[in-house]
């Protein structure tokens, strides 16, 4: 019962996992049949499929799974490539049901301003999970961004890079700069986003553009 409550508490969190299940074995494996394992994105772990170089490889594939979106069913060796290149043991394996867990999308708004304020109540009422991000003092903006449920304030958007996006993620881009939001958009780019949005004229957005063709 202890596994399927932290599943319940990873889905109310809206953390990003995959279950993994053991549903076959085949001679002297670590563990049988029903062994369970939850994996985070930060790969921190709850229970086990046995330690050593299943629980590695299944852990590997966790992490792929939570990208993908894609359930995987995989048949791992349980014992070293060395001992089995020695021909000591026959047999061994395991095969792991991995499935990524369900989480509502997320949607990443670059710049706390007046866009990123009319934009957010409509995410969230489109059952987005919110994170807003910024760079400035954002007194007198507290009300407007209290629906957001994660609110980041940044030395300055150079750190972006610094914070862990969820892969296959929607992004828009609302800063106080047409510069900014270019250094944002190069981020943005490199983080496999489903959706990247950015508001402004076509002269802009033709300059910036341009940059980033260049980089």
């Amino acid at each position: 019962m202890e596994f399927h409550q932290r599943v319940i508490k990873a889905m109310q969190e809206n953390k990003v996992y995959a279950t993994a299940t053991v549903v076959s074995t085949e001679g002297n494996t670590p563990r049988k049949a029903g062994a369970k394992m939850l994996v985070f994105a930060d790969r921190s772990t709850y229970g086990s499929v046995g330690g050593g170089i299943v629980e590695k490889q299944t852990i590997a594939d966790c992490l792929e799974a939570m990208k993908t979106g894609q359930p995987l069913l995989k048949t791992y060796s349980a014992v070293s490539q060395e001992v089995a290149e020695n021909g000591l043991v026959c047999g061994n394996n395991m095969t792991i049901f991995i499935e990524p867990g369900e989480r509502l999308p997320y949607l990443y708004l670059c710049g706390c301003g007046h866009v990123a304020q009319a934009v957010l109540p409509l995410a969230k009422a489109m059952g987005y999970y919110v994170v807003a991000i910024d760079a400035r003092d954002i007194s007198g903006f507290e009300e407007a961004l209290a629906p957001a449920d994660e609110l980041h304030i940044l030395e300055s958007f150079d750190k972006l890079e610094e914070l862990d996006f969820v892969p296959g993620s929607a992004f828009i881009t609302c800063s106080y700069s047409h510069k900014t939001d270019g250094d944002i958009l190069n981020v943005i780019l490199s983080k496999e986003p489903s959706y990247g949005g950015m508001l402004g004229g076509k002269p802009k957005i033709r300059a910036l553009f341009m940059k980033l063709k260049e980089n």
